[in-house]
């Protein structure tokens, strides 16, 4: 009998081969590739942001221990469950997305979803897209914790006695005048005052969890570096200006810090505001006693008193600044939407107008020094 014929030299190795054949080498070895570009790229993106947020929050609970503080587990779990939102956020993508895979032709719950996840893995979800939305949304917590914090803790760091020079420098802009006053002249109908309630802080604070996730989840590139990174140091620098220029603001005068003198030029606008809280709520009225509250307690995310700078006003001039460069409609929208917030500002007693000012300055230059150190000369 004669020999058997060996294989071909083309014909596959058979499954059994071993796991250190050339050909499973082959594959792990462009998987180890392929993860270890994901992780280079991801890394490029992310590393300022992940060393400034990790500077500030390690240096603060290195600076809390210190000084004998307890560490804010409360406020980090508060801050930590606003995961929930982009989460919905995510399913009503995939929903939009099976949508378009019916109309496409797919037939069927499985088939829908299937192709629903596949492309979205294709378009938005491809893996450094995902990657990086879970650094920039972990990162939040953090952030936004350690803000607080300091923020609840003003009073034990500097004492708040810039009221009366921010009042001074309010009249000395206005002739005289203080800026409420103005405000109320122009737009002191009920209807127009409860319209700015309702933009100050409703819609700011779901802004705010809403645009985070959205950059978070942007195509990488220069434009979301540079608008992370403007977010972050917007929050970090407004905080630390805001235990130098220790304030209150009109509408805790003579309640926090200061005499009735102090808060009497208020006093009608805070009494306008309270009859209007009685006939229909107020936001604005619930937020203060908020913030009265969290005065008397700590971990309550959110919490903490101080005036200037705004950050309201800082962070809507942001959405400004970055939504110029999207579309002659949003660059119109955020615009107004700032100006509506700087009014609603001092309209609502939270602030004097410098407070503002002095927000949508800094934002300004944080804004163009991102640009400078990304590159982003398209955008400046």
């Amino acid at each position: 009998m004669s020999a058997p014929a060996e294989p071909a030299a083309h014909e596959p190795p058979p499954p059994h081969a071993a796991p250190d054949a050339p050909g499973a080498m082959t594959d792990r070895s462009a998987g180890l590739a392929d993860r270890g570009a994901l992780a280079r790229a991801v890394w490029r993106e992310h590393r300022a942001l992940l060393a400034i947020v990790g500077a500030y929050t390690v240096g603060s609970a290195l600076a809390w221990s210190a000084l004998g503080w307890p560490v804010p587990r409360l406020t980090f779990i508060g801050y930590a469950s606003t995961f929930v939102l982009p989460l919905f956020f995510a399913v009503l993508y995939l929903f939009e997305m099976r949508r378009r895979a019916e109309r496409a032709g797919a037939v069927g719950w499985r088939a829908g979803w299937s192709t629903a996840w596949r492309d979205a893995r294709r378009g938005a979800w491809r893996n450094e897209r995902l990657v990086g939305a879970a650094i920039v949304l972990g990162l939040y917590p953090f952030l936004a914790t350690t803000f607080t914090t300091w923020k609840q803790s003003i009073a034990l760091l500097n004492p708040f006695t810039w009221d009366a020079p921010l009042i001074a420098a309010d009249r000395l802009l206005l002739g005289g005048h203080d800026a409420w006053r103005l405000t109320h002249a122009l737009l002191g109908a009920g209807w127009t005052t409860r319209l700015l309630d309702a933009m100050y802080l409703p819609s700011w604070a779901l802004l705010q969890f809403i645009v985070w996730p959205l950059a978070a989840i942007a195509e990488p590139g220069a434009f979301r570096r540079r608008f992370l990174l403007s977010y972050v140091l917007t929050w970090i620098f407004g905080g630390v200006l805001a235990v130098v220029f220790a304030s209150v603001g009109p509408c805790f005068l003579g309640v926090v810090a200061g005499t009735a003198a102090d808060a009497a030029p208020f006093a009608p606008l805070m009494q306008k505001l309270a009859r209007l809280n009685e006939s229909f709520s107020l936001a604005t009225s619930m937020g203060q006693q908020f913030l009265l509250d969290a005065a008397r307690t700590s971990g309550r995310a959110g919490g903490g008193i101080s005036a200037f700078p705004s950050l309201h006003v800082a962070t809507a001039t942001l959405l400004w600044l970055a939504g110029r460069h999207l579309s002659r409609a949003v660059r119109w929208g955020t615009a107004l939407y700032a100006i509506v917030i700087l009014v609603g500002s001092v309209h609502l007693g939270w602030h004097y107008l410098v407070d503002g000012l002095a927000g949508a300055a800094l934002t300004a230059a944080i804004w163009w020094a991102m640009g400078l150190a990304v590159r982003d000369r398209a955008t400046t």
